[in-house]
């Protein structure tokens, strides 16, 4: 009886820890979003070296949303 207990506070556990790292999935992925709007919003640049260094910041951007879905969807 004890072990049954243990192991479905210890399922709970990790579901509700789940659910925060989901959460904190979202909230990255907003602010990545935001990021990316508000930087993108302006005309584009006639320098090629800003549209160079905002493609580079927008891959950057997109990779920590890779790492963080390869981070949690491996738990």
């Amino acid at each position: 009886m004890a072990d049954e207990q243990e192991q479905q506070q210890a399922k709970d556990r990790h579901y509700e820890t789940m659910g925060r790292l989901e959460t904190l999935r979202s909230d990255v992925y907003n602010e990545i979003r935001a990021i990316i709007n508000r930087y993108y919003e302006r005309v584009p640049a006639d320098n090629i070296y800003e549209r160079e260094e905002r493609g580079f910041i927008r891959d950057e951007l997109r990779r920590v949303q890779t790492r963080i879905d390869e981070t949690i969807n491996g738990l």
